[in-house]
């Protein structure tokens, strides 16, 4: 016999004996338990022995009306910050050398060299010493014109004009331009080389690209579909590779986006949440989550371990007499969950006490309390 097999039927068998005690020769003290000795009809009810539910793990909890936070589920991803990430470009044309130890990976500290750029070999010459020579006579025209234009034999637009060139020639000389290193702007890791050592370079084109150690960010594509629900939404569980699922607010992050961003394709709108270093999340993973929206009151809810799917209809156990191992299935319709509870829209009024953990075991004393056809307990 299959292993599982075997183990469901031991423990059909065992709530059998336990709500029954002995059904087959004492009926009697079993019409006295249906009866609950209150004069009330308890037919339908499901019997477990009491003792025997503890050992199963049968727990109940008193359901009252609180407050619930509606969700959406969607699928998210943890990002670098992009306040974190940052390229180092090239500052003039050239070809790449890079500098010792500068590889994927590698800590830099701010405004360390990272590579030099070669200008000697690029065709036409030194592009620093043309941009000098281009800046200097830029500024030899203007000194030109600015004596004419003393004498008024040019006109306001043609000094105007080489004004602006002379100041065009010199900003190509200011700051980077002028230097032929690649530094680091910001202090972090190596994410990539883009330009591997040897390679030409433009001015402005990216050598190396680095983010800094700090916070990440949870991104959430949600569908379309849910846009206007996404103002209400303040918080955000999200589990990453099957762990335990946290909330986003309870590690010290925080919704960062006020809107919603469409996505390329269309379809989905994204949100964000940053969350500290301490996160402890490795950039790159994927993520299962549950928006939360703000909390709504007076909602009855339940666990989801409460709830019993049965042929497509919920239900929850509902404990009559626990002390007297009396529980009742209820149907119930069920609305929104938030990953941990599952909101309750009808069948269950709030002040009852329902089955939260164990529900399996009472779900097959249900199955076993079913009499037989041509079976009857009133002999």
């Amino acid at each position: 016999m299959n292993i599982f097999r075997q183990i469901y039927f031991t423990a059909v068998s065992t709530l059998a004996v336990a709500m029954c005690g002995g059904c087959a020769h004492e009926h009697g003290a079993e019409a006295d338990v249906h009866a609950g000795g209150d004069g009330h009809d308890h037919s339908g009810d499901i019997i477990i022995d009491p003792a025997m539910a503890g050992r199963l793990g049968v727990k109940t909890e008193r359901i009252d009306k609180g407050d619930f936070a509606e969700v959406i589920r969607a699928a998210g991803s943890i990002e670098r910050a992009a306040s974190d990430v940052a390229a180092a470009p090239a500052p003039v044309a050239g070809t790449v050398t890079l500098a010792p130890g500068v590889t994927a990976g590698s800590r830099v500290e701010r405004g360390a060299v990272i590579a030099t750029i070669v200008t000697d070999a690029v065709s036409g010459g030194d592009s620093e010493a043309a941009a000098r020579a281009e800046a200097e006579a830029a500024d030899r025209e203007l000194s030109r014109i600015e004596s004419l234009y003393a004498d008024r034999l040019v006109t306001a637009a043609e000094y105007s004009a080489a004004k602006t060139a002379a100041a065009k020639a010199r900003a190509a000389l200011s700051g980077g331009a002028a230097s032929r290193k690649v530094t680091a702007p910001i202090a972090g890791t190596v994410l990539t080389v883009d330009a591997p050592q040897g390679a030409y370079v433009s001015p402005g084109q990216t050598v190396a690209t680095m983010a800094a150690d700090g916070a990440m960010t949870l991104r959430v594509d949600v569908p379309a579909r849910h846009y206007r629900s996404l103002p209400s939404v303040t918080d955000a569980r999200f589990a990453t590779d099957g762990a335990e699922a946290v909330t986003v607010s309870d590690i010290g992050g925080r919704r960062i986006t006020p809107g919603a961003t469409a996505t390329a394709g269309g379809g989905y709108v994204s949100v964000y949440f940053a969350l500290p270093a301490s996160a402890e999340v490795p950039a790159g993973s994927a993520a299962d989550v549950w928006l939360l929206s703000a909390p709504r009151q007076g909602v009855v809810s339940v666990p989801l371990s409460a709830l019993s799917e049965q042929q497509g209809q919920y239900f929850v156990f509902e404990a009559i007499h626990p002390e007297q191992g009396i529980y009742r299935k209820i149907p119930v319709s069920v609305g929104a969950t938030d990953g941990l509870r599952a909101e309750i829209t009808g069948g269950l009024d709030g002040g009852r006490s329902v089955v939260t953990q164990g529900t399996t075991a009472v779900r097959l004393a249900e199955m076993q309390s079913v009499v037989p056809e041509g079976h009857s307990h009133n002999h």
